[in-house]
Parts: structure tokens; sequence; C-alpha cells
């Protein structure tokens, strides 16, 4: 019989350890929904709770997931990324962003179980025993394979250009927008934006995240979140602003806080809420 884990992390150890800058400080972790905060956090305690299902989902996901993601996770925040210049009269310019689309079938296949990171999100908030709801999770673990057909691109925020972190959220998924343009040479009278299609993007480490789209889409991404502490409050208000956050940097974190409430984005036509259940235990 195998060992019984106690304390299950809706957002994976191997996924939060990345946004530690420096090893010896802790976590600075703020409730939204409860308005607690900001509270001292360590890595075993973030974003956990005791028994929040049962072990065979928990054996699933590290055998399914963590496991596997590990090592490619921590490569992939880590590996040095080709930085293009153009170089001008006077000066030598470099890109915000930076990185490339991941190719190999394998790495997709175990970055895609990323998304999957929300439902275990909802799991911790249902805090209910629920077999069946477990069975399910457990076979979206083991079955579920976009590697063939949605690209994944790796991206670096460019550390020579200033910019406050990007921050741990509890639903970690981001989803984005991408409109579609309307082709003239088509048989359309209004010429008008289409419906567009859906993208997300998850952060890997303060300054590193994967998009899973083509380069369209990437390229909509880094111009409509090219201010990273919009993209941070953007990432809040997704979750309706009930989520909780962390990061290591407690005075941006409180920054945060107080700009919340009072924040909107601006989306206009189309804009993207996660339904969050279980609220204020």
């Amino acid at each position: 019989m195998g060992k019984k884990t106690k304390n299950n992390h809706y957002l994976s150890q191997c996924i939060s350890k990345n946004f530690m800058v420096k090893e010896s400080e802790p976590f600075w972790e703020y409730d939204f929904d409860r308005n607690m905060g900001p509270r001292m956090k360590g890595l075993e305690r973030l974003f956990a709770g005791r028994r929040l299902w049962a072990q065979e989902l928990e054996d699933t996901i590290g055998a399914e997931m963590e496991n596997r993601l590990s090592g490619l996770i921590k490569r992939l925040a880590e590996e040095p990324v080709k930085r293009y210049q153009s170089i001008g009269k006077t000066s030598i310019n470099e890109l915000q962003f930076n990185g490339y689309v991941i190719e190999s079938e394998e790495e997709r296949r175990i970055l895609s179980k990323l998304i999957l990171q929300t439902f275990l999100m909802q799991r911790n908030n249902a805090r209910e025993e629920n077999k069946n709801l477990d069975h399910i999770l457990k076979e979206f673990f083991k079955q579920m394979d976009f590697s063939d057909k949605m690209n994944i691109a790796l991206l670096e925020i460019n550390p020579l250009w200033y910019h406050p972190p990007l921050i741990l959220v509890d639903g970690m998924l981001f989803s984005f927008f991408v409109p579609e343009k309307v082709d003239r040479r088509k048989d359309n009278k209004d010429n008008k934006e289409s419906i567009g299609h859906l993208c997300f993007m998850f952060p890997i480490s303060t300054e590193r995240f994967l998009i899973w789209g083509n380069k369209t889409d990437a390229d909509y991404f880094v111009m409509r979140f090219q201010n990273i502490d919009y993209l941070n409050l953007c990432r809040i208000e997704q979750q309706d602003k009930k989520c909780k956050i962390a990061t290591q940097d407690k005075i941006y974190l409180e920054s945060l806080i107080k700009r919340v409430p009072g924040f909107d984005s601006g989306e206009g036509a189309v804009r993207i809420t996660a339904e969050r259940v279980g609220e204020k235990r």
C-alpha cells in the first residue's frame, strides 16, 4: 500500500517553486474572497488543503502530470531563450518578448495537463466528498491529450525591461479572446470582426509563460497584455476578483490589493469570467 497524502495541492508545488525568486524567503498570500491577508506561506502550505480529494485521484495527478511535469517545467523556466536584437545608429534594441514554439509532441502532451489545474482549484472550492467527480478528474488526467491539436509557445518577458513579476493565482489558466478579421475578398457586406476564438495562457515563472495558440494568437496576446501589471489585474478580474494570489514581492502584492476593487479591464464585447464554486466557506 502506498503512502497516503494528507496535504493536497490544487496548484502543484513543481509550478509554485519556479516563482521563488529568493529561496530563503516565504510567499505572501492574499485571499480576495475573504479579504484576508497578506499572510506568509511556505511552499508546502501554498494553494493546498488537507484531504481535498481521494488518494486515488492524488496518485493519478502525480503519475500523469506532476512526475512528468516537474523536470520539464523547471527546464522551460530556466533554459536560455534567444533574444532578438535590432541595431540602430546609436543603440541596440531588444524585443519585450522572446520565445519559441515547443515542437516535441510528448512535451506538448504533458504541458496540456496544466489546463486541468482549473478543475483542481474548483474541486478545492467545493470542499465536499464527491467520488464521482474524483473519478471523472482521474480519467481526464489519464486521457487528455491536445498535443496534435494545439500549438504551445514558450514566451519570456525580457529581463532587461522593467516589469512586476507574474504572480501566482489559485486559478492559473488565463483565457483570452482573439478576434478574427473578416476577409475583404469574401462575401461579407459589413466587413466587421467575426466572433474569433479562445486561447489560453499559463505562467510558469515570474518571467515566463505558455500560450496555447498559433503565431497570430501569440502576437495578439503580447500586444494586448504588454503591460504586465495590467495582465496580473486582468487575471484577478477573470477570477471574479474572488481568488487567492501569491508572490514573494510583498510590496507589489499590497499595491495590487489596493487597486483590484476598482479595476476594470475595459473589455467590451467579450469578457471572460471564471465561474467559481463554493466561495466564502
